[in-house]
Parts: C-alpha cells; structure tokens; sequence
C-alpha cells in the first residue's frame, strides 16, 4: 500500500538482469560448485536465512550457506582475487575524494575485503562465518587468522568510519569536502565526533585509514 521499500539491483545477480527473481535450492547449489566466483563467495558471507518454509528447512539452509563457505578455494586463490578486485574497483570506481568513506583507501571496502577475504579462510578451517563485519572481527583473532594488534586496531577503525559515516548521512548530502564545509558544520561534526576540534577528526581519520590500508597490504599485497 505504500510503495516498495528499497530497491534491489537484480543486474548484480550472477544471472544479470535476466531471469527469475529467485533460485531453486538445485541452481544455487550447482552454481556454487562450479561457477562461482570469489567476490560470490564473499556476499554470501552476509548471507542468512529470515524466513523458510520450515522449521527444518531453515536449518538446512543455514547448513548449506555454511558448507559452501568452505569450498572458496584455496588461501592463495582468494588472496589473489581480492586484491585483483580491489585493484579494479580503484581503476574503474575510484573515490570521489578524500573522504569518500567507502572508496578511498584504507575506507569501508578495504576493511571489509580483509574481513570477508579472512572469514572464508578460515571457513576452510572449519571456523563458523559470522555475516556482520564487526562481530566478526575478534572469532578471526580466535581463529588465528588476524593477530590481536590487528583484531583492536580494525575494531576502531570500524566503529570510527562507521561513527563518521553515520554523522555524514545525517549532516550532509554528497562527498563531505572541508575545503567547502563551514566552520559550524565542523564544530557539528567534532561534537559528533567527540572531539574538540575538526583537525582531531580530521587527523584520527587518516590515521585509521592508513592503519587499514596496512592491514590489507600485509594480507594481500599492494593496491
């Protein structure tokens, strides 16, 4: 009665635009087994069942999501995969500027490349995948796939860009650019922030960024 509530891009489906809106447990199965591809494997790190046909079917497909986590391939295969998509993604996707969250090096796409990239490692271990890029941070430390310095140090970085991102849907309404924000606006997002002053935000961002960025390099090479 009210209208959709969000719209779903069906041309990101391994179909495309094409075909039905759903896949028959026969067809996801088999494409799972010889067709998919790492970054396939990586959003079906986020996957979980919400509603069934049954009890028991929810079950078994919330063992099936997890069996097929375990078939991504080799360490090195997806290793080399994801930097070769994170190199792609800065070539034809590049960020559209310095505080482009999500985009620019260091931002939400690396982190959660080294998340996703390490969960399906240790899914090969036989470690459960946790779908939610926070919570799954410290089981990687567990698994001994991340070290404790770098489990803390992409915790913070989490909960700062996603603080930041936050207070940027709410304060603004394009790419933030400190060279064209006022001096309220910073003041407003320092309080936000908790901190005194933009330049502290301004500081704490790059610093998380690089901290990132040489978390990703150290697990799958230069960008």
């Amino acid at each position: 009665e009210d209208g959709p509530l969000y719209e779903v891009d069906m041309a990101l489906r391994p179909s495309g635009g094409a075909g039905p809106i759903t896949v028959s447990q026969a067809a996801f199965d088999g494409y799972y087994d010889d067709q998919a591809w790492t970054w396939e494997y990586m959003a079906l790190t986020r996957a979980r069942v919400v509603a069934s046909s049954s009890e028991d079917y929810g079950q078994f497909l919330t063992r099936r999501i997890a069996e097929v986590l375990q078939t991504a391939g080799a360490d090195e295969k997806i290793k080399t995969d994801i930097l070769d998509m994170r190199r792609r993604l800065w070539s034809e996707k590049a960020p559209r500027g310095e505080w482009d969250i999500k985009r620019v090096r260091g931002g939400r796409i690396d982190l959660e490349f080294i998340v996703q990239g390490l969960s399906l490692i240790a899914a090969r271990q036989g470690h459960p995948v946790i779908g939610h890029i926070r919570s799954a941070i410290a089981p990687l430390e567990r698994a001994g796939v991340l070290s404790g310095i770098d489990s803390e140090t992409l915790c913070e970085a989490y909960d700062f860009l996603e603080n930041l991102r936050q207070c940027f849907a709410v304060c603004v309404t394009d790419i933030f650019d400190p060279n064209m924000a006022s001096s309220r606006l910073k003041e407003v997002l320092s309080d936000l922030m908790g901190e005194s002053n933009f330049d502290i935000v301004a500081k704490n961002y790059h610093g998380h960024r690089q901290r990132v960025e040489a978390i990703f390099e150290s697990q799958f090479g230069a960008i």
